[in-house]
């Protein structure tokens, strides 16, 4: 995919024909860079679905709950709806749970609404239909308790809960284009039909100047890689992979 370019597939063909017309570092050069962009693109992508993989970890491995009466530890694997969990300061919240209970209780929920504040968290009930971030007798998996302790029955698990719609939406959505791919494949195309036609008319022109067709092909392909912005796809490449 990181060949997918108009401009990149141009350089390509530029420097495949330059080595088979004996010009060795001038091909080699125009291919190290089309290598290089495509090396880059490839990294950024890789580190973006890091990032996506790195959700499954927001789900801790043990939790405290009550089961007949008794405080249990147990993977968070085997909780089911019901249960009731134990909160403290520090732990992440194993599944999405309904408060019965709180003392003081805080919790960091900036990875569901990105608010940098701890909510305060109590059990009493609120109106139906309230945004996330205002649903205050409710606790999110995957979010960190800050302070205080509580108690809360759990309400949903696994790809049920909030966090884990959050994850099902991100690995079943089409990427798209963004408007800035959108942008760039359109002046990409656009310069790639330009820079071909002259190309292709310096070309004719030599030949029947009575250059060798070789020198008009030479000509033709020098003029194409000067005008192509090599550096624009890398360049573009690395400033979002930075960012």
């Amino acid at each position: 995919r990181q060949l997918a370019s108009p401009l990149v597939l141009v350089l390509l063909g530029a420097g495949v024909l330059a080595l088979a017309l004996g010009k060795v570092v001038d091909g080699a050069v125009v291919l190290a860079v089309v290598v290089l962009n495509a090396l880059v693109g490839f990294a950024q992508e890789w580190r973006a679905g890091r990032e996506i993989a790195a959700l499954d970890a927001l789900v801790p491995e043990r939790v405290t709950a009550l089961r007949d009466g008794a405080r249990v530890s147990l993977d968070a694997a085997a909780l089911v709806r019901g249960d009731v969990v134990l909160l403290e300061a520090g732990d992440r919240v194993p599944a999405d749970l309904r408060l019965l209970d709180s003392r003081g209780l805080a919790v960091d929920e900036a990875s569901l609404t990105g608010e940098s504040v701890p909510a305060l968290k109590l059990p009493d009930p609120v109106p139906a239909g309230v945004p996330l971030a205002e649903r205050r007798c409710m606790a999110y998996a995957g979010t960190i308790v800050a302070a205080g302790a509580g108690r809360g029955i759990v309400v949903a698990t696994g790809a049920r809960t909030e966090l884990g719609r959050v994850a099902t939406l991100v690995t079943t959505a089409d990427p798209g284009e963004t408007p800035l791919v959108r942008a760039l494949g359109r002046v990409a195309r656009t310069l790639t039909a330009a820079i071909l036609a002259v190309a292709v008319v310096l070309g004719l022109v030599a030949w029947w100047r009575g250059f060798p067709a070789a020198d008009a092909l030479l000509a033709a392909i020098t003029l194409a890689v000067a005008a192509i912005p090599e550096g624009l796809p890398a360049i573009v490449t690395i400033a979002l992979a930075v960012g």
